[in-house]
């Protein structure tokens, strides 16, 4: 069944960002967002098992405003 997932950076640090499979530890995808910027992709499936979204600021100063904000659509 095909869905879409969405991520925004509605925060001010951009940021890499990772989805994975942690069962069987394969990458979907990953990128970097910038601050305001969004991703959008529809998949026709995934292999069974446990997923997890991460992300990694790379500043050498503390982040003082991140922000990810997730969306799982199912398409007809």
């Amino acid at each position: 069944m095909p869905f879409k997932i969405s991520l925004s950076n509605t925060g001010t640090e951009s940021f890499l960002f990772k989805i994975r499979n942690v069962d069987k530890d394969i990458l979907v995808t990953n990128g970097v967002l910038d601050s305001k910027e969004s991703y959008d992709k529809i998949f026709d499936g995934f292999p069974e098992g446990a997923y997890v979204i991460s992300y990694v600021v790379e500043e050498e100063e503390f982040p003082s405003d991140i922000k990810l904000k997730v969306k799982v659509e199912l398409l007809p």
